[in-house]
């Protein structure tokens, strides 16, 4: 069953992850035993939580498995067990101890068969609390290729469209000829940015710079005054 049928079918993005790895509830279970034609409990594990290790951990298991994995942000179970050499108890035995160590703080492992990996513990984040260092954070991080390209589209066809277009930039027959790349003559020929006038010859100075219909459209900047220069 495809991903996108199950999707539709459940009511609910099932790749979408999860920051705090948190459980699955109740009524997306029954969603879901509906959709595949299965009993719920044929979806839930009945028995009881594998008891404690019976032996403790080896000093320094915990400290080595939990730099390992916030270093590399998870890492697979067979991975870790083939590469430290260790069997599933000892690996078992250091989960146990890190969990102790973690309980009062806000972290957390989430261990599976498949992966092991150190993330939140459900509810230690507020959600508005991590919606605006969420948002604050996304300003820090440069655009994907194909997310700038939309923008370039959106910036120029539905906000600069109602703006005409005089040719020219005031001022910039003027300014002596200067060589760009594909992209900034693009930007030029786009009206999302003008040719900017040099200063010194500084290599450090930009090449292009914002347009000032774009600033305003944006609603960045004020209308520029009337003028030459302006």
């Amino acid at each position: 069953m495809p991903d996108t049928t199950l999707d539709e079918l459940a009511g609910v993005t099932l790749r979408t992850r999860d920051p705090d790895q948190r459980g699955i509830g109740l009524a997306l279970l029954t969603r879901l035993a509906t959709v595949l034609n299965l009993r719920l409990d044929d979806l839930v594990f009945t028995h009881e939580p594998a008891p404690r290790p019976a032996r403790p951990a080896r000093a320094g298991d915990d400290i080595t498995l939990l730099a390992l994995l916030a270093y590399y942000r998870g890492l697979a179970t067979e991975r870790v067990l083939a590469v430290l050499g260790w069997d599933p108890e000892r690996l078992g035995a250091a989960l146990a101890t890190i969990g102790a160590h973690l309980a009062p703080t806000a972290l957390r492992v989430a261990a599976t068969d498949h992966r092991l990996t150190l993330t939140l513990r459900p509810g230690a984040l507020p959600e508005p609390l991590r919606e605006r260092f969420d948002a604050e954070q996304s300003l820090r991080h440069p655009l994907e290729p194909g997310t700038a390209v939309e923008l370039l589209k959106l910036v120029h066809d539905k906000i600069l469209a109602p703006f005409p277009d005089d040719g020219r930039f005031p001022g910039e027959e003027e300014r002596p000829a200067r060589g760009h790349t594909w992209t900034e003559d693009f930007l030029i020929r786009s009206r999302l940015a003008i040719d900017a006038e040099p200063q010194g010859g500084d290599p450090g100075t930009p090449a292009v710079q914002i347009h000032p219909d774009v600033m305003f459209a944006l609603r960045l900047t004020g209308r520029p005054a009337a003028g030459p220069g302006s």
